[in-house]
Parts: C-alpha cells; sequence; structure tokens
C-alpha cells in the first residue's frame, strides 16, 4: 500500500458522525467504500442488478446547485479505526478534531452480581461497538447487566416495540438480583405516544424507546445507547437518531451470531459500530481471545497423498488431497505433532525456525501451566497419534466400532461423556466429542488438516470464569504439495472467518484487514 499525501491528514467528529476534507476523502476513501447490488432500468428487460461500490465515509448527495454539493448526515464514524489503519501504513499524520466528547462511565459497581463481568469494561474502553450473542442468550440480560454496572448513568434502547416490550416484561426481575436498591419502573415510548421528561436529575436512568419516539427523548444526552437490533442502522428512522449533533453517548448493538451476514450489511456495520466486538454466550460465556499459530511442515509427500480428480480431455487433472496418507498415516507430521504437545505441555524450549508463531505467543506467559488438546476429525488418527503418547487419554464418542482395537488402546479411549473431564493433555476427536470442556484448553493443536477447521467447537472459545484466558490454535502450513499448501491456506482463511487471526495482529486490526481484502477497495 503506497500513498503519496500531505504530511498532515484531519477529519472531524461530531457525535458519531465524521467528515474529511477533500485531500483525506480523494486520498483515503476509495478504501472505506463497499460493494452493493442495485436494480437499474433496463428497457429491454424492465429492470436489470448492477453492482456499484458506495462511500461509507460519505452520504448521498441531497443538495446539488451552483457547483456546491451536499451530502446527508450518515452515522459513520465506525471508520476512525480504518482511517487510523490505514494512515498508520502508510505512514501519515491523522489528526482527529472533535465537537463534543463521547461520554465518560464511572468505574462499574455489582461487577460480582453480573452475568457478563466482561461486558461493562469492554462499553468503557470502546466508545462504539458490537455485541455479539445467539438467539439463545437473552438481551434482557445485558440490558440488565448494563444498568446494574452503570447505575447513575442515563441507557437508551432503540428497537421495534415488540423486542422492548419482551424487555420491559423481563427487566424488572433481573434487575432486582443486580440491583439493592428498589427498581424503577422501567418507561417504554413508543411512535405516536406522548412523553415528557422531567428534568435532568430525575430522568429515567434506563428507557426503552423506537427510534421515531426517541426525537423528544434528548437521546443525545443519554451515557449509553443499545440497538436491540443492530442492523436498524441501515434505516433512515435510526440514522436520524444516531446523526444528532453534539451526541455523547456511547453506541452499541446486539447482532445475532446465528446470521450469516452479507458482505453489505457487515460493511455497513462497520461503517456504524466500528471493528471492535465482544462475544457472548450462554451460561454467562464470554469470548476469550483467541490466535492461531502456523507451523511449516515441509518434506517429502508421502505416497499416495495426492490424488489426481480424472477430467475431461485436454484438460489438466485436478490435484485433491489423500487425507488417509497426508494427514492420518503421516508418520513425520504426526512425530511434528507429539513433539510439539509434548514440549508446550511441559514447557521445553521451542528454538527451530518454524515455532516463532508459537514462542511469540508464549511471551509473558507462564509455559509450566499450559492444558494442551490435540483435536482430530477421526478415531483411527487419534489412535496413531496416541501410540506416540502413551500417557495421553483419548476422548470420542460410543458410536465407534471399537472391537478391532488391541485392549491396550481401547482402554485409553472415553466414550462416557461423564468422564470427559477436562485435563491437562488429551487427545480429543473433536467433532464427536463437542460437548467436551475443550474450553480449559491453553492451546489447541489441529491436527487432522483438512480445509477447514469447523470441527474446533466454538464452545471451546469461551469461558466463564476466565474470559481473559488467551487460546493458541496451532495448524500447519503443509509444504509437502501444492495441492496440500492450498489446504491449509484454506483453512487459514476459514479460521480469520471465525475471527481468530494469526498471533501478534490484533483481533480489531484482523477485521479490518479481512475487510480491506474482502470488499477489495483499492490496494
Amino acid at each position: 500500500m503506497q500513498l503519496t499525501s500531505p504530511s498532515t491528514l484531519e477529519y472531524f467528529r461530531d457525535g458519531h458522525v465524521i467528515s474529511l476534507d477533500d485531500d483525506a476523502f480523494g486520498l483515503l476513501g476509495s478504501y472505506a467504500s463497499a460493494r452493493k447490488r442495485v436494480a437499474t432500468s433496463d428497457p429491454d428487460h424492465g429492470y436489470n442488478v448492477e453492482q456499484i461500490r458506495e462511500s461509507l465515509l460519505r452520504g448521498q448527495v441531497v443538495v446539488r446547485s451552483g457547483g456546491i454539493e451536499l451530502d446527508d448526515r450518515v452515522a459513520n464514524a465506525g471508520m476512525i479505526e480504518l482511517l487510523d489503519y490505514l494512515a498508520n501504513k502508510c505512514e501519515i499524520n491523522l489528526q482527529g478534531r472533535c465537537h463534543t466528547r463521547i461520554a465518560v462511565l464511572p468505574d462499574p459497581s455489582a461487577l460480582d452480581r453480573l452475568s457478563y463481568r466482561a461486558l461493562p469494561r469492554f462499553l468503557s474502553d470502546h466508545p462504539r461497538g458490537l455485541i455479539r450473542m445467539p438467539r439463545s442468550c437473552s438481551p434482557a440480560e445485558v440490558v440488565a447487566d448494563v444498568r446494574a454496572a452503570f447505575p447513575s448513568s442515563r441507557i437508551l434502547i432503540l428497537g421495534r416495540v415488540q423486542a422492548l416490550r419482551q424487555i420491559q416484561a423481563e427487566i424488572p426481575k433481573l434487575l432486582s438480583l443486580r440491583m439493592t436498591s428498589s427498581v424503577e419502573q422501567i418507561a417504554l415510548v413508543s411512535d405516536g405516544e406522548q412523553f415528557s421528561p422531567p428534568d435532568d436529575e430525575d430522568f429515567p436512568k434506563l428507557l426503552l424507546s423506537t427510534p421515531i419516539a426517541s426525537a423528544d427523548l434528548d437521546s443525545e444526552k443519554c451515557d449509553i445507547v443499545l440497538l436491540l437490533d443492530a442492523l436498524h442502522c441501515t434505516h433512515a428512522t435510526m440514522q436520524n437518531v444516531l446523526v444528532q449533533v453534539d451526541a455523547r453517548f456511547r453506541l452499541f448493538g446486539f447482532v445475532d451470531a446465528n446470521r450469516e451476514l452479507k458482505p453489505y450489511e457487515q460493511a455497513r456495520l462497520h461503517q456504524v459500530f466500528g471493528f471492535s466486538q465482544i462475544d457472548l454466550m450462554s451460561r454467562e460465556r464470554v469470548r476469550r481471545p483467541v490466535h492461531y499459530a502456523i507451523v511449516r511442515q515441509g518434506g517429502d509427500a508421502p505416497r499416495s497423498a495426492v490424488l489426481m480428480k480424472p477430467t475431461v480431455p485436454g484438460r489438466r487433472p485436478a490435484a485433491s488431497v489423500n487425507s488417509l496418507a497426508a494427514y492420518t498415516h503421516h508418520h513425520a507430521r504426526n512425530a511434528t505433532i507429539c513433539r510439539l504437545a509434548k514440549a508446550l505441555r511441559f514447557g521445553s524450549p521451542l528454538n527451530n525456525s518454524r515455532f516463532r508463531d508459537i514462542r511469540r505467543w508464549l511471551d509473558d506467559r507462564c509455559r509450566d501451566q499450559l492444558n494442551v488438546t490435540i483435536a482430530v476429525d477421526r478415531l483411527d488418527h487419534a489412535i496413531q497419534l496416541g501410540k506416540r503418547l502413551p500417557d495421553w487419554p483419548i476422548i470420542a464418542e460410543n458410536n465407534n466400532n471399537l472391537h478391532d482395537i488391541s485392549p491396550q488402546i481401547r482402554r485409553r479411549i472415553k466414550t462416557d461423556s461423564k468422564r470427559w473431564l477436562p485435563g491437562d493433555q488429551q487427545i480429543v476427536v473433536a467433532e464427536e466429542a463437542k460437548s467436551f470442556g475443550g474450553n480449559h484448553s491453553d492451546v489447541v493443536i489441529w491436527a487432522s488438516g483438512g480445509t477447514s477447521v469447523a470441527a474446533i467447537p466454538a464452545s471451546w472459545m469461551f469461558s466463564q470464569s476466565d474470559p481473559d484466558r488467551p487460546m493458541l490454535i496451532v495448524d500447519f502450513l503443509d509444504k509437502f504439495a501444492p495441492a496440500a499448501r492450498q489446504w491449509s491456506m484454506r483453512r487459514f482463511r476459514h479460521l480469520e472467518a471465525r475471527d481468530v487471526f494469526r498471533v501478534g495482529t490484533p483481533t480489531p486490526i484482523g477485521r479490518i484487514e479481512r475487510f480491506l481484502r474482502d470488499e477489495g477497495g483499492s490496494q
């Protein structure tokens, strides 16, 4: 990325809206854009669908007169992180000025009574962001946590009437479990209703409202604004709330973890909420810091490791990987996995240069207390590794035929889920043993290759008791065949799609780089 530019660029922030001068926009604007499919008129077919690029820094032109163009205001302060990243990469001095400072939250209280104890710190550390949670979680739990953690802050919840009514019904009981003081009546203001806000001192600390009704609630003076559905930020009525002048509130939105977002939807969320995110799961679990490390595996290709798929005459046959030969019975690769697992478990030095990702992750960590799990997708691969690690139990479900396995190995295979207690070291058939407590592992070595790492359950990346405990996924860049290398690269892309980035890349930076790569802006 090479840009020639003035030594200093500047942007101005007013609430959750930023504006750039023409020099800054001309230099950086092409990076902050998203692909959008729009319908256009077609004389032959009635309409046609075309792809355009939509700026995430400027709104649509609403007035064009006398050579002057005026854009509508759009909530785009989430792009500040992207601009800072680009400025750092291009060695540009980017300065930001603001008219109104974002609200400063007090120190959180009642942490021991909250469901998600890491949530208040996330809200305090970020002026905007996303709260990602599955449908099995209740937004009312989060709202109650925010209210209890910041009892003196003014909080506004925005959404549709039906969702707001459900919050209104659930919140009193949840607050009674978190707050010692008496819980006030939670007011809900919907479209067409009159609400006369009292003086600032008596203004409700928690208020539920639709976007249209919030126009009369002095929402710009709130400390925290929560959108029950973050995607509502794309609607014009919600934008009217978010683009208010002199707005001081911190802005957060809920995202459904079960929903696969389209690229344009994801880009619009980044535009409004930025690239910071906290992931929550049922039973009060919060996502841990998770990264992956690459270990290069070279050498000769095992016999029959690469298969040539038949194709039509005249075309070059496509190469594929034989998983049994390339992974399960790849003796040199299995030996590396077992030596690495024992070294991590017992704190032995890793002097080989191909372990530099792991050494970097181990900096400032106690290496004598690492819990190590080797994850595979086949029982026969677990058995191959178990022969080299006789002290490591094998965890698998009881749907495997064990009659042809030697009694010595059979005794080591734990198929009773009630006995799947997380230990310091184990080999786990991950796709079968989904209920295994992998969240206690510090290092997970993915041994089975393939084109993805989907067999590692998402629940392993979450923790209730210690969400700050980092986790490392070790995978291999298999260089013994071009097809195996391509499969390795696909696994790395799959990990990054799950917000697991390489060691040394902070998660927000990884999301920014993924956005630039996926949206295909100027490179």
